[in-house]
């Protein structure tokens, strides 16, 4: 594996945008991405650095030898971008497949159909949770996530609130797209 690759996977294995991993080490977010476009080596100094900030020695950085006495198969492989994209399917099939079952359970069983359309609220509410976890880092995740909870929270009082006293139940679900969009940007404002 070339200096260039050992720099990236193991930035990524420690969640560190190219960002982060310059301000931990004093460079700019440049000089990281010339180093794993192999455009540029860095100096001593800053292999050094980077050993430290990647928590692998200089020799396993410069020659090869494996971090901590690992060998070198036990290194996970990066992760290819669409492997997040798996995952958010994945997490809103599941998702959807408990809202479903928890609403037709209890109607095929006890004939109570009416309340229960409420798990489609959760689920609408959980949608952009499972999508900002898988897309962004677990600070700004659990950031984002909590935005998300206020943002829903406050579209569920809309929908009552005007469901109850007008009676308008039918077009004021919208109010939950409204929801997911604007929380949604948010989180990606947020991760520029």
């Amino acid at each position: 594996m070339e200096f260039k690759e050992k720099i990236y996977i193991l930035r990524k294995q420690k969640g560190l945008s190219q960002e982060q991993l310059a301000d931990i080490i004093s460079v700019s977010r440049q000089s990281i991405s010339k180093w794993e476009l192999g455009e540029s080596i860095p100096d001593m100094a800053n292999i050094v650095n980077l050993s430290e900030a990647l928590n692998v020695s200089t020799d396993y950085l410069l020659k090869g030898a494996p971090p901590g006495g690992l060998p070198m198969a036990e290194i996970p492989p990066k992760i290819p971008k669409f492997d997040k994209a798996r995952q958010i399917v994945r997490g809103l099939i599941n998702l959807w497949l408990i809202t479903i079952t928890a609403f037709l359970l209890p109607g095929f069983i006890w004939n109570i159909w009416h309340p229960t359309w409420l798990v489609f609220i959760v689920a609408a509410a959980l949608t952009p949770a499972i999508i900002l976890r898988t897309v962004l880092s677990k600070p700004a995740a659990n950031k984002a996530i909590t935005f998300s909870i206020a943002v829903d929270l406050a579209a569920l009082a809309i929908f009552l609130t005007i469901g109850l006293i007008f009676d308008i139940w039918h077009p004021t679900w919208m109010v939950f797209l409204i929801a997911a969009a604007i929380t949604i940007n948010a989180a990606l404002s947020n991760k520029k």
